[in-house]
């Protein structure tokens, strides 16, 4: 388990969208695809941030207008991992800055996926049900 890099249980496939969609199409997306957060960028390398199902929490208890746009509440100050690094590092690094979602750039600095606690979490399950947790 040790040796488990993030590549190892990364989704392949980016979801994003624009910084000028509206939070309810950002919500209506994560809903559809039952996924935990969406990479907000404008163009292929212009990265702007990452809207979480924590955002979409505050949103509601702020009472935040859905019409607006999903830049407005969106996570900027956000922390990129590689899919080299190792995957026990990573959950370490989560845990200790409060994050459920990161960011994932190859070697290129490009987003390619996104990495959550969750499937994090399913990765240390599979491996302690099958007695490799070392």
């Amino acid at each position: 388990m040790k040796d488990v890099k993030v590549s190892g249980i990364m989704h392949r496939d980016l979801i994003s969208l624009s910084p000028d969609v509206s939070i309810r199409d950002a919500i209506d997306m994560m809903a559809s695809q039952h996924i935990g957060s969406i990479f907000i960028q404008a163009g292929e390398l212009k990265e702007c941030g990452i809207i979480t199902e924590r955002d979409v929490l505050n949103i509601v208890a702020k009472s935040i207008d859905l019409s607006e746009p999903v830049s407005t509440v969106m996570s900027k100050d956000l922390i990129y991992v590689g899919p080299e690094d190792n995957l026990l590092e990573v959950f370490t690094m989560m845990i200790d800055n409060l994050i459920r979602h990161a960011p994932i750039k190859d070697e290129n600095d490009k987003v390619i996926s996104i990495l959550s606690l969750r499937a994090i979490c399913q990765t240390f399950r599979t491996h302690i049900a099958s007695g490799d947790f070392t």
